[in-house]
């Protein structure tokens, strides 16, 4: 009997932990389930905001030429000189642009005057979960959708640069634009200067409202 008694015990113990094991599995399999959901939807939803933002872009810099956003090829890019987005002026109802990435900049090779003022990623375009985090202090969403100024790096004849009240991924795409003459980065979540130290040109430095000031 004492037998039977181990061998039922042993078979209970091999059935307990063969369902815990099933368990540990199944919740492993709904979290990157969920995890792979959550990735595809996340991408689509950047994909979608990507071309708003190029959208944007476009309208903006259709009024400068005075064609329709649609008509707009790459030999109209480069014949934008000047180009002003977002609001960079304290007010009293201060305007907000959202923009995902301004990749599209890239194709605009002879700007000389460019302003970037108070741009923030799409809310809409921001997880919940994400948003809830960083009210508790736990996620940072301003530098985790910093905007990334890499498509700036091929505009050689900018002369004026300002970017006002953006949070930016780093200004190392600066490094090279070595006609600029002015730039101003005031309130931006800069720390440091170092990529734009050697620009030569530059006449005026603004940084108010940085971590260098």
């Amino acid at each position: 009997m004492k037998n039977e008694d181990k061998l039922k015990e042993q078979t209970v113990k091999k059935k307990s932990s063969r369902r815990k094991y099933i368990i540990v599995i199944g919740i492993i399999f709904c979290i990157l389930g969920v995890y792979v959901y959550w990735l595809t939807t996340w991408r689509s939803e950047n994909s979608l905001l990507q071309k708003e933002s190029e959208i944007l872009i476009r309208k903006i810099a259709a009024r400068n030429l005075q064609k329709e956003p649609d008509q707009l090829n790459d030999e109209d890019f480069s014949k934008v000189t000047r180009l002003i987005i977002g609001e960079h002026e304290w007010s009293s109802a201060p305007l907000i642009t959202e923009l995902a990435d301004i990749k599209l900049l890239e194709k605009f090779t002879n700007l000389e005057i460019l302003s970037l003022g108070r741009i923030i990623y799409p809310k809409k375009g921001t997880p919940k979960w994400m948003s809830i985090l960083s009210k508790y202090g736990f996620f940072d969403i301003k530098k985790r959708f910093a905007l990334d100024l890499s498509p700036l790096a091929k505009l050689q004849n900018l002369k004026s640069l300002t970017i006002c009240d953006t949070s930016v991924k780093n200004i190392n795409s600066l490094a090279n634009l070595v006609n600029l003459q002015k730039l101003d980065l005031s309130g931006t979540n800069i720390k440091n200067i170092e990529p734009v130290q050697n620009l030569i040109n530059i006449e005026r430095l603004v940084l108010d409202g940085t971590a260098i000031v």
